[in-house]
């Protein structure tokens, strides 16, 4: 199977619908690896394409707080009431419980996949732990060395907004550990990050691409944003 792997869109709705536009033909199916909800606008819309698209799915700290925690989950505590506050009014009632009802971790066998928000390990994994900054590239040879290689190919964490793989095979661990970055978080680049992983072939790729700030900028202070914090 060919995926497009997906992680921290936190509602950022043309991010994700750029990347869709260019890869969906390119691949079978889609892996999302959580904080699907935040501050970017467009709750609805982008659980929508999330959910009608994605084979495998886990949630995130963002996902967490926002729809079980009841709390935004941003340290300026004005953005994090309009966090809060434009997920709980937007999304449906479906889509909360679809989200809610993910797991912070998912293990697939039979594709030799683990997939995990933060860290990859049950009590971890959603990053919501305080503290928790999930996994840095340079613990990710670490990480596979506590793996059994035999069960698993891939890795796939999110969390950090760090676009990274490591081939850990070249340190005696035959598993890549990969983060495909943030979807939705790079305003200031005016790019969206994403991999591409191939299960058949074992083999990935790291990607971005460019797409249109302003629609995100406009929708957000439509919503009057307390804080326009990317100026």
């Amino acid at each position: 199977m060919k995926y497009l792997v997906i992680s921290d869109i936190h509602g950022n709705y043309p991010a994700l619908k750029s990347i869709y536009d260019k890869e969906l033909n390119n691949v079978d199916s889609v892996i999302c690896v959580g904080d699907i909800v935040g501050l970017m606008g467009f709750p609805s819309e982008t659980v929508e394409l999330i959910i009608n698209q994605s084979k495998h799915a886990v949630k995130g700290n963002h996902d967490i707080s926002v729809l079980e925690h009841n709390k935004g989950h941003v340290i300026n505590p004005e953005l994090s009431e309009f966090e809060l506050n434009i997920n709980q009014k937007y999304l449906s009632k479906e889509q909360k419980n679809w989200i809610v009802n993910l797991s912070p971790l998912k293990r697939i066998p039979e594709e030799k996949m683990l997939i995990a928000h933060a860290k990859p390990e049950l009590a971890l994994a959603s990053g919501i732990e305080k503290g928790n900054a999930g996994v840095s590239k340079g613990k990710y040879v670490s990480v596979a060395s506590n793996l059994n290689d035999e069960k698993y190919d891939f890795v796939l964490l999110g969390h950090t907004h760090n676009q990274a793989k490591v081939d850990c095979s070249k340190f005696g661990h035959d598993i890549c550990i990969l983060n495909p970055g943030s979807v939705g978080q790079n305003m200031n680049r005016g790019e969206a990050d994403y991999a591409i992983i191939d299960t058949e072939s074992k083999s990935s790729e790291l990607c971005s691409i460019e797409y249109d700030v302003k629609k995100v900028i406009d929708k957000l202070e439509s919503l009057n944003i307390p804080i326009k914090w990317w100026v």
